[in-house]
């Protein structure tokens, strides 16, 4: 019943899969810096990623999300800084969410469903706090506003899947490559 995470056999450049098994129980792939909070929310970090979502269907018991948090928690909602693409429920419908600790912006649609097995690139730009941009393919799909987050709040990269339980038919995540920048601290 383990989840898998790896590298995909042979491929070139490289690439990790995260793969929940069809176990009937809670499961969580991730990668991040566990819980290394390295990257100042307010030094003007850029996170992008490159990355597909394959399977043919998604249950309501599982969840996608990817961008920049501080530590790992298992209810993603719980987590009170991040900056992030989500995608839930029986769709492919791609969100994106933001939390300062003080504005909560819940997930909003892009109105874009993600097509299973297909490469996007995504970015979040957090460049101005107080009006965070996020994009796929070089398309601005929306904007949160996180003023609120201070130089004492560090985040990490944080790519993940997570099931709470079921059988359905295991979806996988690949990551092609992730990149953040942001300025150094003097």
């Amino acid at each position: 019943g383990s989840p898998l995470i790896g590298p995909v056999d042979d491929s070139a450049d490289g690439e990790v899969v995260m793969t929940p098994t069809t176990t009937n129980e809670a499961q969580v792939c991730r990668l991040d810096w566990d819980d290394q909070l390295l990257i100042p929310a307010t030094k003007r970090p850029i996170f992008s990623c490159r990355l597909k979502i394959t399977g043919t269907a998604v249950a309501t018991t599982w969840r996608f999300a990817w961008g920049l948090q501080t530590a790992y928690n298992a209810t993603f909602a719980s987590v009170s800084r991040h900056l992030r693409f989500h995608v839930s429920g029986a769709t492919l419908l791609l969100n994106y969410e933001g939390d300062d600790n003080t504005t909560d912006t819940d997930p909003t649609t892009t109105t874009r469903t993600l097509t299973s097995g297909t490469y996007y690139t995504f970015r979040i730009d957090a460049s101005n706090t107080g009006a965070v941009k996020f994009y796929i393919d070089d398309d601005l799909v929306g904007t949160v506003a996180a003023a609120a987050l201070a130089a004492t709040d560090v985040m990490q990269p944080f790519i993940a899947v997570q099931k709470d339980s079921g059988t359905d038919t295991a979806l996988s995540l690949t990551v092609d490559w992730c990149r953040v920048i942001w300025d150094r601290s003097a």
